[in-house]
């Protein structure tokens, strides 16, 4: 939900955000789980066509490839303060993973 947050930030509404689930084991274990999230927080599923078709997909940014999300490299470029970076990294994870007992 944290694209959200940045995308209302950054270019001032959320756009159709694409969301990259790569087949795996833990991916298929817990898919329930978050799209149940996702609509517990009244997002709405569409069609990756539809959400291609979002204006933000025709943005360009001088951070393109970042290695990060198309908001954050706007972000980015528009010296948005204290992007997280690599988004998804240890250090921003190790509170959750402490939480479920699930750190070393």
């Amino acid at each position: 939900m944290q694209q959200s947050h940045l995308a209302i930030q950054t270019i001032g509404r959320s756009p159709k955000h694409v969301l990259l689930l790569h087949t795996n084991d833990i991916n298929a274990a817990f898919l329930n789980d978050v799209i149940t999230a996702f609509k517990n927080n009244k997002w709405n599923f569409v069609s990756a066509s539809e959400a291609f078709n979002d204006p933000i997909y025709n943005e360009f940014s001088q951070n393109i490839p970042a290695g990060e999300s198309i908001i954050w490299s706007i972000a980015k470029s528009k010296k948005i303060p204290n992007l997280r970076y690599p988004a998804e990294d240890a250090p921003y994870a190790t509170e959750n993973l402490k939480k479920y007992q699930l750190n070393d």
